[in-house]
């Protein structure tokens, strides 16, 4: 995935199909992006969580794109332990 050598980072990680439908419904055509193990998601469900990984380039868009989406059904922040200490 990582075709054009950018560096990913990771966003959030969610248990939630819905999340992935929605996240992919927001950023495709917008960003550089993958799910790190969404396909294992079916296969171990609640064990492995899906990862949105995001080019370095499009991290302040991405998180402008979902700062009003809010994760389903076991969902995990988009924000890092760092940043929650940011007021």
């Amino acid at each position: 995935m990582n075709e054009n050598n950018y560096k990913y980072i990771e966003v959030l990680r969610t248990f939630s199909q819905v999340d992935l439908a929605m996240i992919k419904s927001l950023l495709d055509d917008n960003v550089d992006y993958y799910f790190h193990g969404e396909n294992f998601m079916t296969v171990r469900p609640l064990l492995e969580p899906a990862i949105l990984m995001v080019s370095e380039n499009d991290l302040a868009d991405v998180k402008e794109l979902l700062k009003d989406y809010e994760l389903n059904y076991l969902g995990i922040s988009l924000k890092t332990d760092k940043e929650k200490d940011i007021k």
